[in-house]
């Protein structure tokens, strides 16, 4: 009877990108086998080939509850070529909220196009990038539930070519009464 062959410590043996993996049996038995592996990154690795950047910083990363924290994101296009619609999904530190009123002026002023909102990420859109074009927006954060936090990381890419991404570290901030 065969059984389970689990090795718990491969990561150690894995580095970034692609890796090789052999099962070699000793014998003239044929082996029946599956292979599964699963992981998790906390910033998986951009696409060399995106056309556009981004960035994402806090002004603070300890803060108590019901006090601000700012995130910016800073959207650029790495070319010297008009994009269309853009988006970028900005990771949101768990106890933290963002504040619609201030996602809507963003909108009225023109700042992004439209914008929505999900329990960890706040996702912006432009309707376009001009050549070489930086956009730094400001997303302001009330500290609600004390914790230790940290953001999924964030991405950036053109809403055809979703396989295409550029990713920013994840913010971590800790939220104290």
């Amino acid at each position: 009877e065969l059984g389970v062959t689990v090795a718990p410590t491969l990561s150690a043996m894995m580095k970034a990108g692609s890796n090789d993996v052999k099962i070699l049996v000793d014998g003239a038995d044929a082996l029946p086998y599956t292979f599964g592996v699963t992981y998790r990154s906390a910033k998986p690795a951009s696409s060399p080939d995106a056309v556009v950047d981004l960035k994402v910083s806090a002004d603070k990363t300890s803060v108590k509850m019901g006090e601000p924290v700012r995130l910016t994101a800073v959207v650029s296009n790495k070319t010297q070529v008009g994009q269309p619609m853009t988006l970028a999904r900005v990771g949101i530190p768990g106890g933290l909220s963002s504040q619609d009123w201030q996602l809507k002026k963003l909108r009225e002023d023109g700042k992004i196009a439209f914008y929505e909102t999900r329990a960890r990420e706040v996702i912006l859109y432009f309707r376009d990038l001009a050549p070489g074009a930086i956009h730094s927006i400001p997303i302001d954060l009330v500290a609600q539930v004390p914790g230790s936090y940290e953001a999924p990381a964030s991405q950036a890419y053109l809403y055809y070519t979703d396989d295409l991404k550029t990713w920013a570290d994840p913010i971590h901030v800790d939220v104290t009464r």
